[in-house]
């Protein structure tokens, strides 16, 4: 691509190159939710992917997987803020699971409508406050076993009905559930079995 990753947003609504779309398995043009979080990759922005009215806006979990990944960008065109996302409605499980990133994430006010999971993955830091978190009764809500996290994970002020999972996750500075509230009719409401952390709980 081209020095400040404009090739690869300068190209994302054209249907004739769909290329790491199809990569992505992702049908286009992509949302407008979705460009604005793309277009603010490289500038270290923060997405607001509301509609005008406020309302939450569709993004498909496959996109965020394809960010992550590389697929859709370029890991050296995200400037080192990562990637932060506000107001995003996510309809499928977002699948983070195996997979390594060296920036960070930060979810607010999201709503995740079949939960979230990266087990194994290598993640610099994962920031998931104030969001919601639903998922069908056979897997857990939230899914990070054995996730390994360099700077922090944070569920600050969320709200997950079904089950969050920490088995065995490595957390290099501090996990903060703050105002959470997670609830699970089946089984723990968290589960955190042998996870070690280098900073508070």
């Amino acid at each position: 691509g081209s020095g400040h990753g404009q090739t690869p947003i300068a190209s994302i609504g054209n249907a004739a190159r769909p290329s790491w779309l199809e990569t992505a398995e992702m049908t286009a043009p992509l949302s407008p939710a979705e460009l604005k979080i793309l277009a603010a990759l490289p500038k270290g922005a923060k997405a607001d992917a509301r509609g005008p009215d406020g309302s939450l806006m569709p993004v498909r979990a496959s996109f965020i997987r394809a960010i992550v990944t590389g697929t859709a960008i370029a890991s050296d065109q995200i400037d080192p803020r990562g990637v932060q996302v506000t107001g995003a409605l996510f309809a499928e499980r977002l699948d983070l699971d195996d997979t390594s990133f060296a920036h960070p994430l930060a979810f607010s006010e999201c709503h995740f409508n079949a939960g979230l999971s990266g087990e194994r993955a290598d993640l610099d830091a994962l920031t998931l406050e104030m969001c919601v978190f639903v998922a069908p009764e056979s897997e857990a809500t939230v899914m990070l076993n054995e996730v390994r996290d360099a700077h922090g994970l944070s569920l600050k002020g969320s709200y997950a009905v079904g089950g969050v999972r920490l088995l065995g996750a490595n957390i290099s500075g501090q996990l903060n559930c703050k105002n959470g509230t997670f609830t699970n009719t089946t089984g723990p409401a968290l589960n955190a079995e042998t996870l070690t952390t280098a900073s508070n709980v």
